[in-house]
């Protein structure tokens, strides 16, 4: 049996493992994978092609939740939300809008839909979560939360399995008004996560954050996911600037460290000068993290590399993606799983990937395609 028909067997009949140790090491080379896939294409369960029939295009997405059969597209810089037809393919409708109201969105950053109570949340990076109607887009509230928590772009909200609360991912600094600093430190005294529930008016961090210091570009620095593990009492965390993610218990103790280096995830041991040219330049050859989902008994870590060299002002950047996939235990499953573009979330045994095609991302395009990637527990990994 050749080493790729071997590592798929060995992922499909994986159990178990022994609990990897939580201390946190960076010397070393990177871990064996089961299955090293070297950069080939994820397999894709389905995919539709979304139209959008307005001036402005499909704009940057970074969200994307599907309910029935809509799916909801969060496009920061559109400030407000897209709704698209899953038959169709058409993005016909939105739900909110610009503007300095209360029911309007200013930075949004990260979006829930809740399908039982027919809500779609949009967190804002400072200041709290805005909800509507999911049939009419009809603005409902505005849940508040702490000052001194800054969500992350482009992770996923959560909606409670109960329906009573939402988890963000980002950070809680020391005090309202802190300011960011890169370098050794930084994280000294953070925390990750918000738990807000409907009814508190502020919320509570999920954890300690893991990591101390952070040299890496600014983005990645300030970019914490915390997931909820899908069997419930437990989250996996990442820094986006790590070079590990672990796993907590439903109290936010940590159980492990999973490193997450592969052979595509590239460091070479610089730090990024300040410019923002500078920073985008480093992360053409050193990779952070993206994404992070917890589906079912598998954890997907999805790592990128800038893809525009020398870039300059005005250029949309373009990404070299690929996903680690890890067991709750630790185990090293597969390696380096090339993705046709960045995640922007999942379904109950998917990861879902906008591909913008061969002329890349860009703000006005008028097609993509919505990829589906199976992760479904038990099974082997495809690979194109």
């Amino acid at each position: 049996m050749d080493k790729l028909a071997c590592g798929l067997v060995l992922v499909a009949t994986l159990g178990a493992g022994a609990c990897q140790s939580a201390t946190l090491q960076d010397e070393g080379t990177a871990p064996p994978y089961l299955l090293e896939a070297g950069g080939q294409p994820a397999a894709i369960d389905s995919a539709i092609t979304l139209t959008f029939p307005g001036a402005e295009g499909s704009g940057l997405i970074l969200n994307a939740d599907i309910c029935g059969g809509e799916v909801y597209l969060l496009a920061p810089a559109h400030k407000y939300v897209q709704v698209g037809d899953l038959v169709s393919g058409v993005v016909g409708r939105h739900i909110g809008k610009p503007g300095n109201g209360p029911e309007d969105f200013r930075r949004p950053v990260s979006l829930g839909v809740d399908c039982s109570a027919r809500k779609v949340y949009v967190a804002e990076g400072k200041g709290g979560v805005l909800a509507f109607r999911m049939e009419d887009g009809q603005y409902e509230n505005t849940y508040p939360h702490a000052p001194e928590f800054r969500t992350s772009m482009g992770t996923r909200t959560v909606v409670a399995t109960d329906g009573s609360g939402l988890i963000l991912s980002g950070l809680w600094s020391p005090q309202p008004g802190h300011s960011w600093t890169v370098g050794d430190g930084m994280f000294k005294g953070h925390q990750v996560g918000l738990r807000l529930h409907l009814s508190d008016p502020s919320g509570r961090p999920v954890a300690a954050a893991y990591e101390r210091d952070c040299n890496t570009d600014l983005t990645a620095c300030l970019r914490a996911d915390v997931q909820p593990i899908d069997a419930g009492g437990g989250w996996v965390v990442a820094h986006a600037s790590s070079t590990r993610i672990v796993v907590l218990d439903s109290t936010g103790a940590m159980l492990r460290a999973i490193d997450i280096r592969s052979p595509e995830f590239l460091r070479d041991g610089t730090t990024p000068d300040e410019p923002t040219e500078a920073q985008l330049e480093w992360g053409t050859t050193n990779s952070t993290i993206w994404g992070l989902y917890a589906i079912g008994d598998r954890i997907a870590v999805v790592h990128s590399r800038n893809g525009t060299k020398n870039w300059r002002r005005g250029q949309v950047m373009q990404f070299d993606v690929f996903m680690n996939l890890y067991s709750l235990n630790g185990d090293h499953l597969v390696s380096d799983v090339r993705l046709p573009g960045l995640p922007v979330g999942r379904d109950g045994e998917h990861l879902l990937v906008i591909d913008y095609g061969l002329a890349g991302r860009r703000h006005n395009a008028t097609q993509v395609t919505l990829a589906r990637i199976p992760l479904q527990s038990g099974t082997p990994v495809s690979l194109q």
